[in-house]
């Protein structure tokens, strides 16, 4: 079904008159009445008698007018619903992030964006898989390393890195290493991403760098669970730098060896394409951009 021919069908009857109607969807009255031929013919019955006079329904044209009168009505309204929804920031935001990214810093990003935006809501999924966002219908991700999907959206919001870290009643009881190579007399935690990490490649002072084979009773796939064993005193872990520097900032957690992390990798937040941004994204991606931005220049 063609809606436009259906649509100044429906505006001719309503006026009562294809001049009245031409004006109205701003259209020549020879056009319009081609328009209205053009739906006959397509349907093949006569819906309106012409006289120079009168214009009437014929008894196939007022059962098709009453019959689409309410579908133009329900399609008017799912118009100025979308209008709406597109005037304002409201609806839900899916999110795709790493677990190491879902801590204080983004749960502060999501209160203080809610407490601007009360009628947006959040779905966050931490998984250190790589997800597929148009198919699995996220609206943006916050992604770490190099990015392989060319067809989103990305914006580079910093660097990343991982650091060594352990907790004040470890190293009390077991002493602090002084270069990576003693990180072998210590029990490692090792966080498990894509592939198992026996050892550990550092960069330090001076361009130099150093790959340690570590050993220890911990690997886990959650940097939450990792953190958790560090502070409870089982070892040093290698541990995203962002998401632990309020436990060090408190003396909760030591920063070990500071002058060697592990090589810096690009952090995006990336979306698909759009030709038309929704309200509640153009108002969102920004604050995340700036907030991560500074968050990971701290």
């Amino acid at each position: 079904m063609n809606f436009d021919l259906t649509f100044y069908f429906s505006e001719v009857v309503k006026t009562g008159s294809f001049v009245k109607a031409a004006a109205k969807v701003g259209m020549p009255k020879s056009t319009l009445s081609n328009k209205i031929s053009e739906l006959e013919q397509s349907l093949g019955v006569t819906l309106l008698t012409r006289t120079t006079r009168k214009l009437s329904l014929t008894e196939a044209g007022r059962r098709y007018f009453e019959r689409c009168a309410h579908a133009l009505s329900e399609l008017q309204s799912a118009k100025e619903e979308v209008a709406q929804s597109q005037s304002s920031v409201q609806g839900l935001i899916r999110i795709s992030t790493l677990p190491n990214f879902a801590d204080e810093a983004l749960t502060r990003i999501l209160t203080d964006f809610r407490m601007q935006y009360p009628l947006v809501s959040f779905e966050i999924d931490c998984s250190e898989r790589q997800v597929d966002i148009v198919g699995e219908g996220f609206d943006l991700a916050i992604r770490a390393g190099k990015l392989s999907d060319s067809s989103l959206m990305a914006k580079k919001v910093g660097q990343g890195s991982f650091i060594l870290i352990a907790s004040p009643a470890y190293l009390k009881k077991q002493g602090a290493p002084k270069h990576p190579k003693d990180l072998v007399a210590h029990p490692c935690l090792k966080l498990q991403l894509n592939e198992t990490n026996d050892s550990w490649v550092l960069k330090g002072p001076n361009g130099k760098s150093a790959s340690i084979k570590v050993t220890g009773p911990y690997l886990a796939n959650a940097t939450a669970t990792i953190k958790a064993l560090v502070m409870r005193g089982e070892g040093i872990g290698l541990f995203p730098a962002l998401p632990c520097r309020e436990e060090i900032a408190r003396g909760e957690l030591v920063h070990v060896l500071p002058e060697w992390l592990t090589p810096e990798e690009p952090v995006h937040i990336v979306y698909p394409a759009q030709r038309f941004l929704s309200p509640k994204l153009k108002a969102f991606i920004p604050v995340l951009e700036k907030h991560l931005r500074v968050a990971l220049q701290d």
